[in-house]
């Protein structure tokens, strides 16, 4: 969705005229006033956001999906510094971003909220002001009231939030308030049937000890299985459909960091991306061999010596440009869900790590951390995991997730170039 804010005005009434148009599979709709404005951040992001600071990037006039993060604790220089960087380096990888939109969500009262975060946000103001990124509008959406922090008309109280839902042109799709967030949904696991989890959890047993079962029900030694094929069955199938022998073998195969690495970017950026992981780490098994360090270790060592990576380990790493499909990581994610949910205990920490990574990779830090972090709680030795919670916990967010504005931009012709009137407070 690109928003055109068309006017300064604070508290102009909507238009009369249709302000919303689709332009290829790009909707626009015309902002002009600070409730619009706030208004369609939930439909920008596809849900109402909870306890979050939202950061909305402009091109020019036009402005795409925002990045949430977790509201953060009370004000402290650390805090606000580490928020203005992830929020600077964000912006800088967007080529045509000339400006943003910064906005408070909370269930706190507005007083509270304005007093408890109007310096974290002026300091943020200030912090993109120096790297010259233009300031559209900072806002503060309590339970009981709205408004530009800098508004000085505003109540004491704010003004009334039913503003916001009348400002919204006709048409626009509006995400449910009551239903839960994204990260509230994606970080709980689906409820698992209990005859089919005892299922997968005999067919782990077997395989465990080097054994498998035959549709006819006879005992023989577990078959050797080909990962690229195994993980295009997993996406084909479904959740519902999923034999459990497969996902049995899936989880057998995830405890194994030369399989589970290859599978986790097979089933985001496709089949040949995993025949390809798969030959890299036959390479990677024969340096661990030479150096006597583990999987996880060694990628690790090569992080920290700036070694050039893999295309595979830099897909891993979020340093890829090309981004992976975005059906086929949310049949990933689903099929990764339902995995985790229905096996034990003992195999569930890797499953947790890739589905955890998978959220991470479609921009849902949230969710991916709150994975990571029951894989750490389960298994504190489980070094990927830690290793992708430190790349959640910085920050970071994947290359590929950059490129929408830059793409939704060119698509409307509109770059919005690095200097003009897009940089100073009151373009809007």
């Amino acid at each position: 969705m690109s928003t055109n804010a068309i006017s300064p005005r604070r508290h102009k009434p909507p238009a009369a005229a249709n302000r919303t148009r689709k332009e290829g599979d790009v909707t626009v709709v015309k902002a002009g006033s600070d409730a619009e404005l706030l208004g369609l951040v939930p439909s920008l992001m596809g849900y109402h956001p909870k306890e979050s600071l939202i950061v909305i990037p402009f091109a020019g006039k036009h402005c795409g999906t925002g990045m949430r993060i977790n509201l953060p604790p009370r004000a402290s220089s650390s805090t606000i510094d580490t928020l203005a960087s992830l929020c600077i380096s964000s912006l800088s990888k967007m080529d045509h971003c000339n400006a943003a939109m910064l906005a408070v969500f909370t269930d706190e009262s507005f007083i509270r909220a304005v007093r408890g975060y109007r310096m974290t946000l002026k300091r943020l103001e200030l912090a993109l002001l120096r790297q010259g990124f233009g300031i559209r509008r900072t806002f503060v959406r309590a339970a009981d009231g709205w408004s530009e922090i800098d508004d000085p008309d505003a109540p004491v109280g704010g003004y009334d939030p039913a503003q916001l839902e009348a400002a919204l042109p006709a048409g626009l799709q509006r995400p449910t308030a009551h239903e839960p967030t994204p990260p509230e949904r994606d970080a709980r696991l689906p409820e698992p049937d209990t005859a089919r989890a005892q299922l997968l959890c005999d067919e782990l047993d077997l395989l465990a000890a080097g054994r498998e079962r035959t549709a006819l029900g006879v005992l023989i030694p577990a078959q050797p299985v080909d990962h690229v094929q195994l993980v295009e069955q997993l996406l084909e199938k479904g959740p519902p459909q999923l034999p459990v022998i497969t996902m049995a073998r899936f989880c057998i195969s995830a405890l194994q960091p030369a399989f589970r690495d290859p599978m986790l970017v097979q089933l985001a950026f496709g089949e040949s991306v995993g025949a390809s992981a798969r030959d890299y780490n036959i390479r990677h098994h024969e340096r661990m061999q030479a150096t006597g360090l583990s999987s996880d270790e060694l990628a690790m060592r090569d992080l920290a010596q700036g070694r050039v990576v893999e295309r595979d380990v830099a897909m891993i790493m979020g340093d890829w440009p090309d981004a992976p499909d975005a059906d086929r990581l949310q049949n990933a994610q689903d099929v990764v869900a339902h995995i985790a949910a229905h096996c034990p205990t003992w195999a569930r920490p890797p499953v947790l790590c890739v589905l955890g990574w998978l959220y991470w990779a479609a921009g849902g830090g949230s969710a991916a951390g709150a994975h990571l972090q029951e894989a750490l709680r389960l298994d504190p030795s489980l070094r990927m995991a830690a290793l992708l919670l430190a790349l959640v916990d910085s920050g970071k967010l994947p290359e590929w997730g950059f490129r929408s504005m830059d793409r939704m931009v060119s698509r409307l012709g509109d770059g919005g170039g690095p200097s003009g009137p897009g940089r100073n407070r009151d373009a809007a």
